[in-house]
């Protein structure tokens, strides 16, 4: 567990500067976006999904917390994040540049070790917003660039740059400080 508590460090920190280069660029590199979206949502977190997850979910420090989680909790019940970030998807649907039946639904994901009253559920939800707001990123850069669809370009791509920071500190300074805890 810590060998994989460490590469998922190491893969955050990837992430992360893959994010501050593309977003430092003048214009938008399509395959290294494509490519990162591909590593964030089909390899970094199945890796918490199918392997980590479950692990803490049968852990009984679970439900205490760690360093930083009342904050993050607090951020979550006073900002309220993702209604933002799903109100735009919501806008990019209504503008109907995508099948509301194809990429804009959630992933078809069931885990036997997740619940409603799980705290693994927020990084879960997290993950979910994410996976929709790389479909759509995926979708616009497939079609025409008309000047509304690339404001709505722009939005989405903030908000995933914005969603992942907040979920790889989140991770980084409360759950994966609390897993390494509960090794020593």
């Amino acid at each position: 567990m810590k060998d994989l508590l460490k590469n998922l460090k190491s893969e955050h920190e990837f992430i992360l500067n893959e994010m501050r280069i593309l977003a430092e660029a003048l214009s938008i590199n399509q395959k290294r976006l494509h490519d990162l979206f591909q590593f964030v949502e089909f390899t970094h977190h199945e890796k918490e999904e199918n392997i980590l997850f479950p692990w803490i979910a049968r852990q009984n420090w679970l439900r205490h917390g760690g360093p930083l989680c009342g904050h993050f909790m607090g951020i979550r019940l006073d900002l309220n994040p993702l209604a933002r970030i799903n109100q735009h998807l919501d806008d990019f649907n209504r503008m109907s540049l995508a099948k509301k039946d194809s990429i804009l639904l959630p992933p078809d994901k069931k885990f036997a070790w997740l619940s409603p009253q799980s705290p693994l559920s927020i990084p879960m939800e997290e993950h979910e917003v994410g996976h929709r707001l790389s479909e759509a990123l995926r979708h616009l850069m497939q079609i025409s660039a008309e000047a509304s669809q690339e404001a709505i370009f722009r939005t989405l791509l903030q908000d995933y740059f914005s969603l992942l920071k907040m979920h790889i500190h989140k991770e980084d300074h409360c759950l994966f400080v609390q897993c390494e805890q509960s090794l020593f």
